[in-house]
Order: C-alpha cells, then structure tokens, then sequence
C-alpha cells in the first residue's frame, strides 16, 4: 500500500516520501568529477609547468583537456616525461579547497584511457619530494582555495600566459 501511495504522489513528494528497507539508498552516488568520457590527449595543446624536479622530469598538462565542473573541482589531462623520454600520462581531478588530487584514468599506449577503480583522493603535500609535480600543478590551476578562473577557456589561457613559450612540441 505504501509502494502505490509513493508512486502515487507528484515528484516532489515521491522525493519527500519515506523509503522501504533502504532499497533507493543503496545506489551508490555518482562522482561528478569522473566524465563519462575522457578526452583524447592533444599534443598540440601540451603546456609546460615549471617544477624543480629530480631527474629532469618535464611535466605538461593539456589545456584542451580542462574542465571544472559545478563543484569548482578541476579536471585536466597531466603529461609527465622523464629524462629518458618515457611517458606516464594521466587524467586527474583536483580539489583546489582542500588541495586533494584524484588520479581518474591513466594512458595507454594506444592513446585510449584505462579507468582507475575507485580513485582515492589524496592531500598534496608540498615537503614531499614525489609531490612536486602536483603542488606545481596545485599553484598553477588553482587560487585563493578556489579554481583559477571560472571557466576552463579561461583556466587554458591563464596557463598559457603564466608559460609564454614553454609548451612542449
């Protein structure tokens, strides 16, 4: 009876109606930070970040890849290349409030995407040697707690302008 009166009632109320036994909470949430789809790396839209790294590790984000979405966290696809040329290629969110990064999906070889399993978020933390890279990636996206800018064209031209010259080829 209570299953036909809750089908019965206007959406607002069906929204406000009690649930039997939990059967609607066990959905588990989406994470709106994970697209539905992870964009393709642009090599032409590869801008260098300047890191004082061991081993001569070069690091890029894709500012074709930029996103924020409604909760001001920041999406982007990172490039990190070591001294050798060796490639490690990631898509990762980031938290510019609580300075927290998400590793969503890591490169293939074939240019497609591998998606993480249910990606941690993890406290960057700037006295840490291995955390260079994402508290540079930290300073340049984020500001004030807040993303940078409000859309992700600004976000790129914000990037751009902090590297004049320094995209990779």
């Amino acid at each position: 009876v209570a299953v036909l009166l809750a089908t019965a009632l206007p959406p607002r109320a069906q929204a406000q109606a009690p649930r039997l036994f939990g059967l609607a909470d066990q959905v588990p949430p989406v994470d709106p930070t994970i697209p539905a789809r992870f964009p393709p790396l642009n090599e032409a839209a590869l801008v260098d970040v300047p890191v004082d790294t061991l081993g001569g590790q070069r690091i890029a984000i894709d500012a074709s890849s930029l996103a924020i979405d409604r909760e001001r966290v920041v999406r982007y696809t990172l490039v990190v290349t070591g001294s050798g040329g060796a490639r490690n290629v990631s898509y990762e969110a980031m938290r510019c409030d609580t300075q927290e990064r998400q590793i969503l999906a890591l490169g293939r070889p074939d240019g497609g995407w591998a998606a993480v399993a249910d990606p941690p978020w993890r406290r960057i933390e700037r006295r840490d040697t291995a955390s260079r890279h994402p508290a540079a990636v930290h300073e340049r996206l984020c500001e004030g707690g807040a993303a940078a800018a409000t859309t992700a064209a600004r976000l790129a031209a914000r990037l751009r302008q902090a590297n004049p010259g320094r995209s990779q080829p």
